[in-house]
């Protein structure tokens, strides 16, 4: 692969966010020359990115990506002497008015499509649409999904759309479950259940209570994200929860897991199934399109996410038969390697020949 010219990926996300690590995945394919964050929530962290631009509005909070829609930022002076960018989220797709070449990636239209609410602030979606009016500024757009794609259609066809999935990078592998749990500090008895994200309300975590209140005591469910909403709901109190972890730890805690479940009821993608699938680990996931779109359509553990006794009796079912690694081999074999960077580099590198950056 070539390294493009005076090239930048945009990242908007900290490097420990599901976007933040699709982020880092796709720079460390060697395309770009830099990776620059352009950080517009304070709260966030900036450890991972050898280059921060901040807001010059910082007093402001998300006034000043507003402000940015309009009016010149530091984030604009920054992106200007760059003839590629690749903005890796839409956040700032109205920074393409300022660069000779720029592609992007959308992961979702949660907050572009207007018949869509599910709670978020009106600024949000205020601000979105309109960076989604921008979206034709770019030579081309790739999108995590099939789904993804043709609900972006729907909200303007007129857009060069192509499907991407994301893939993981090489931590995520096979390692021994009882070594994992002893480096990570984790009990050896227990059956345990590994969730991992945001809390919001199309993660659907109030179920995850239900599914452990039908198993019993001796399932223990692993929760990575914030957790206190759901807290008090665990019968048998078999949630230990971590805010987060560090980026060392994070691939063991899938290879310490006997199975991930991720009960969505929306995704753009989805990253803890392919983690999960990469470091052969049995996922449970919610029978919405997104995911079988990864899983493939005959896999047999995508579920109603409105039946906690459908998970509980799936779980049963893969502490009780995929007990070795070649049951689980054979579950992702139609998978194979699809989700390793040597197949997103390929699909990388033809979207940018067919976006002309190549």
């Amino acid at each position: 692969m070539a390294r493009i010219p005076n090239s930048c990926l945009v990242s908007a996300f900290p490097a420990g966010s599901g976007l933040g690590r699709s982020a880092a995945n796709l720079f460390r394919l060697g395309f770009f020359e830099q990776a620059v964050f352009l950080k517009f929530h304070r709260k966030d962290s900036e450890m991972g990115y050898a280059r921060v631009v901040r807001s010059r509005w910082d007093v402001l909070g998300g006034a000043g990506a507003f402000a940015s829609q309009y009016l010149p930022s530091a984030w604009e002076t920054a992106l200007r002497s760059f003839d590629y960018v690749h903005f890796q989220s839409p956040h700032f797709f109205h920074l393409a008015r300022t660069v000779p070449r720029a592609t992007g990636t959308i992961h979702d239209v949660l907050f572009f499509d207007p018949t869509q609410r599910h709670g978020y602030p009106l600024g949000a979606r205020a601000y979105f649409r309109n960076e989604f009016r921008h979206a034709s500024q770019l030579r081309g757009i790739a999108v995590d999904s099939e789904g993804t794609r043709q609900e972006v259609a729907v909200l303007d066809p007129s857009l060069n759309t192509s499907v991407l999935h994301l893939w993981t990078d090489p931590t995520f592998t096979y390692r021994d479950r009882a070594q994992a749990r002893q480096r990570l500090g984790l009990p050896a008895e227990p059956v345990i259940l590994l969730n991992v994200g945001s809390y919001s309300p199309r993660k659907n975590l109030e179920i995850l209570p239900r599914i452990l209140n039908e198993l019993g005591p001796e399932y223990l469910l692993v929760r990575i994200g914030p957790s206190d909403p759901i807290l008090s709901a665990f019968r048998h109190r078999n949630l230990l929860a971590f805010d987060s972890v560090s980026d060392a730890q994070y691939p063991l805690f899938f290879n310490a897991a006997n199975m991930v479940l991720q009960p969505s009821r929306e995704e753009g993608f989805g990253y803890p199934v392919i983690e999960a699938i990469n470091s052969e680990t049995p996922v449970l996931a919610s029978t919405i399109p997104v995911f079988r779109e990864l899983l493939g359509a005959n896999y047999p553990f995508c579920l109603n996410p409105d039946s906690p006794e459908e998970w509980a009796a799936a779980a049963r079912m893969v502490a009780g038969t995929l007990r070795t690694q070649d049951a689980v081999t054979e579950l992702y074999h139609h998978i194979g390697s699809y989700y390793h960077e040597e197949r997103g580099a390929s699909d990388f590198e033809a979207f940018l020949r067919q976006a002309g950056v190549l």
